[in-house]
């Protein structure tokens, strides 16, 4: 009997924890953003700032954002005195980086690099808002 309470209370658990880390819907505006033109000789730019929606998911370290393509990223905490900061990377050469208290954030986009295309090297900064 008690087997079967401690077994009911551990289901119970578990879904009222799943229950707590749902994915947030946030919308980012950027502040200022800068870079490199690869077709240009990376000739130095400035681009117009994006606004764009990301779900983020602090708990379990997720964050996904269709707008800027970064739907499949690998997400983990900083360490030491910036342990409240989340940096996220994509497998093609992006990163989102934000920190938790403020939602204050960083993009970068590094995929012009590679030099079979025309993508721009660029950066970033901003802020977050629950949406």
């Amino acid at each position: 009997m008690m087997k079967k309470i401690f077994i009911s209370f551990l289901i119970s658990l578990f879904f009222i924890t799943y229950t707590f880390a749902i994915e947030k819907i946030y919308y980012c505006i950027e502040t200022a953003s800068t870079g490199f033109d690869v077709a240009d000789n990376f000739e130095q730019k400035k681009y117009k700032p994006k606004r764009f929606k990301a779900e983020m998911d602090f708990e379990r370290e997720h964050f996904s954002s269709p707008d800027i393509f970064m739907t499949h990223t690998n997400c983990s905490y900083m360490i030491g005195e910036w342990s409240h900061t989340m940096q996220c990377d994509a497998p093609y050469g992006s990163m989102f980086v934000i920190n938790t208290n403020n939602l204050k954030f960083t993009t970068f986009d590094s995929i012009g690099i590679a030099g079979n295309n025309d993508d721009d090297i660029a950066i970033a900064h901003g802020q977050c808002e629950e949406f």
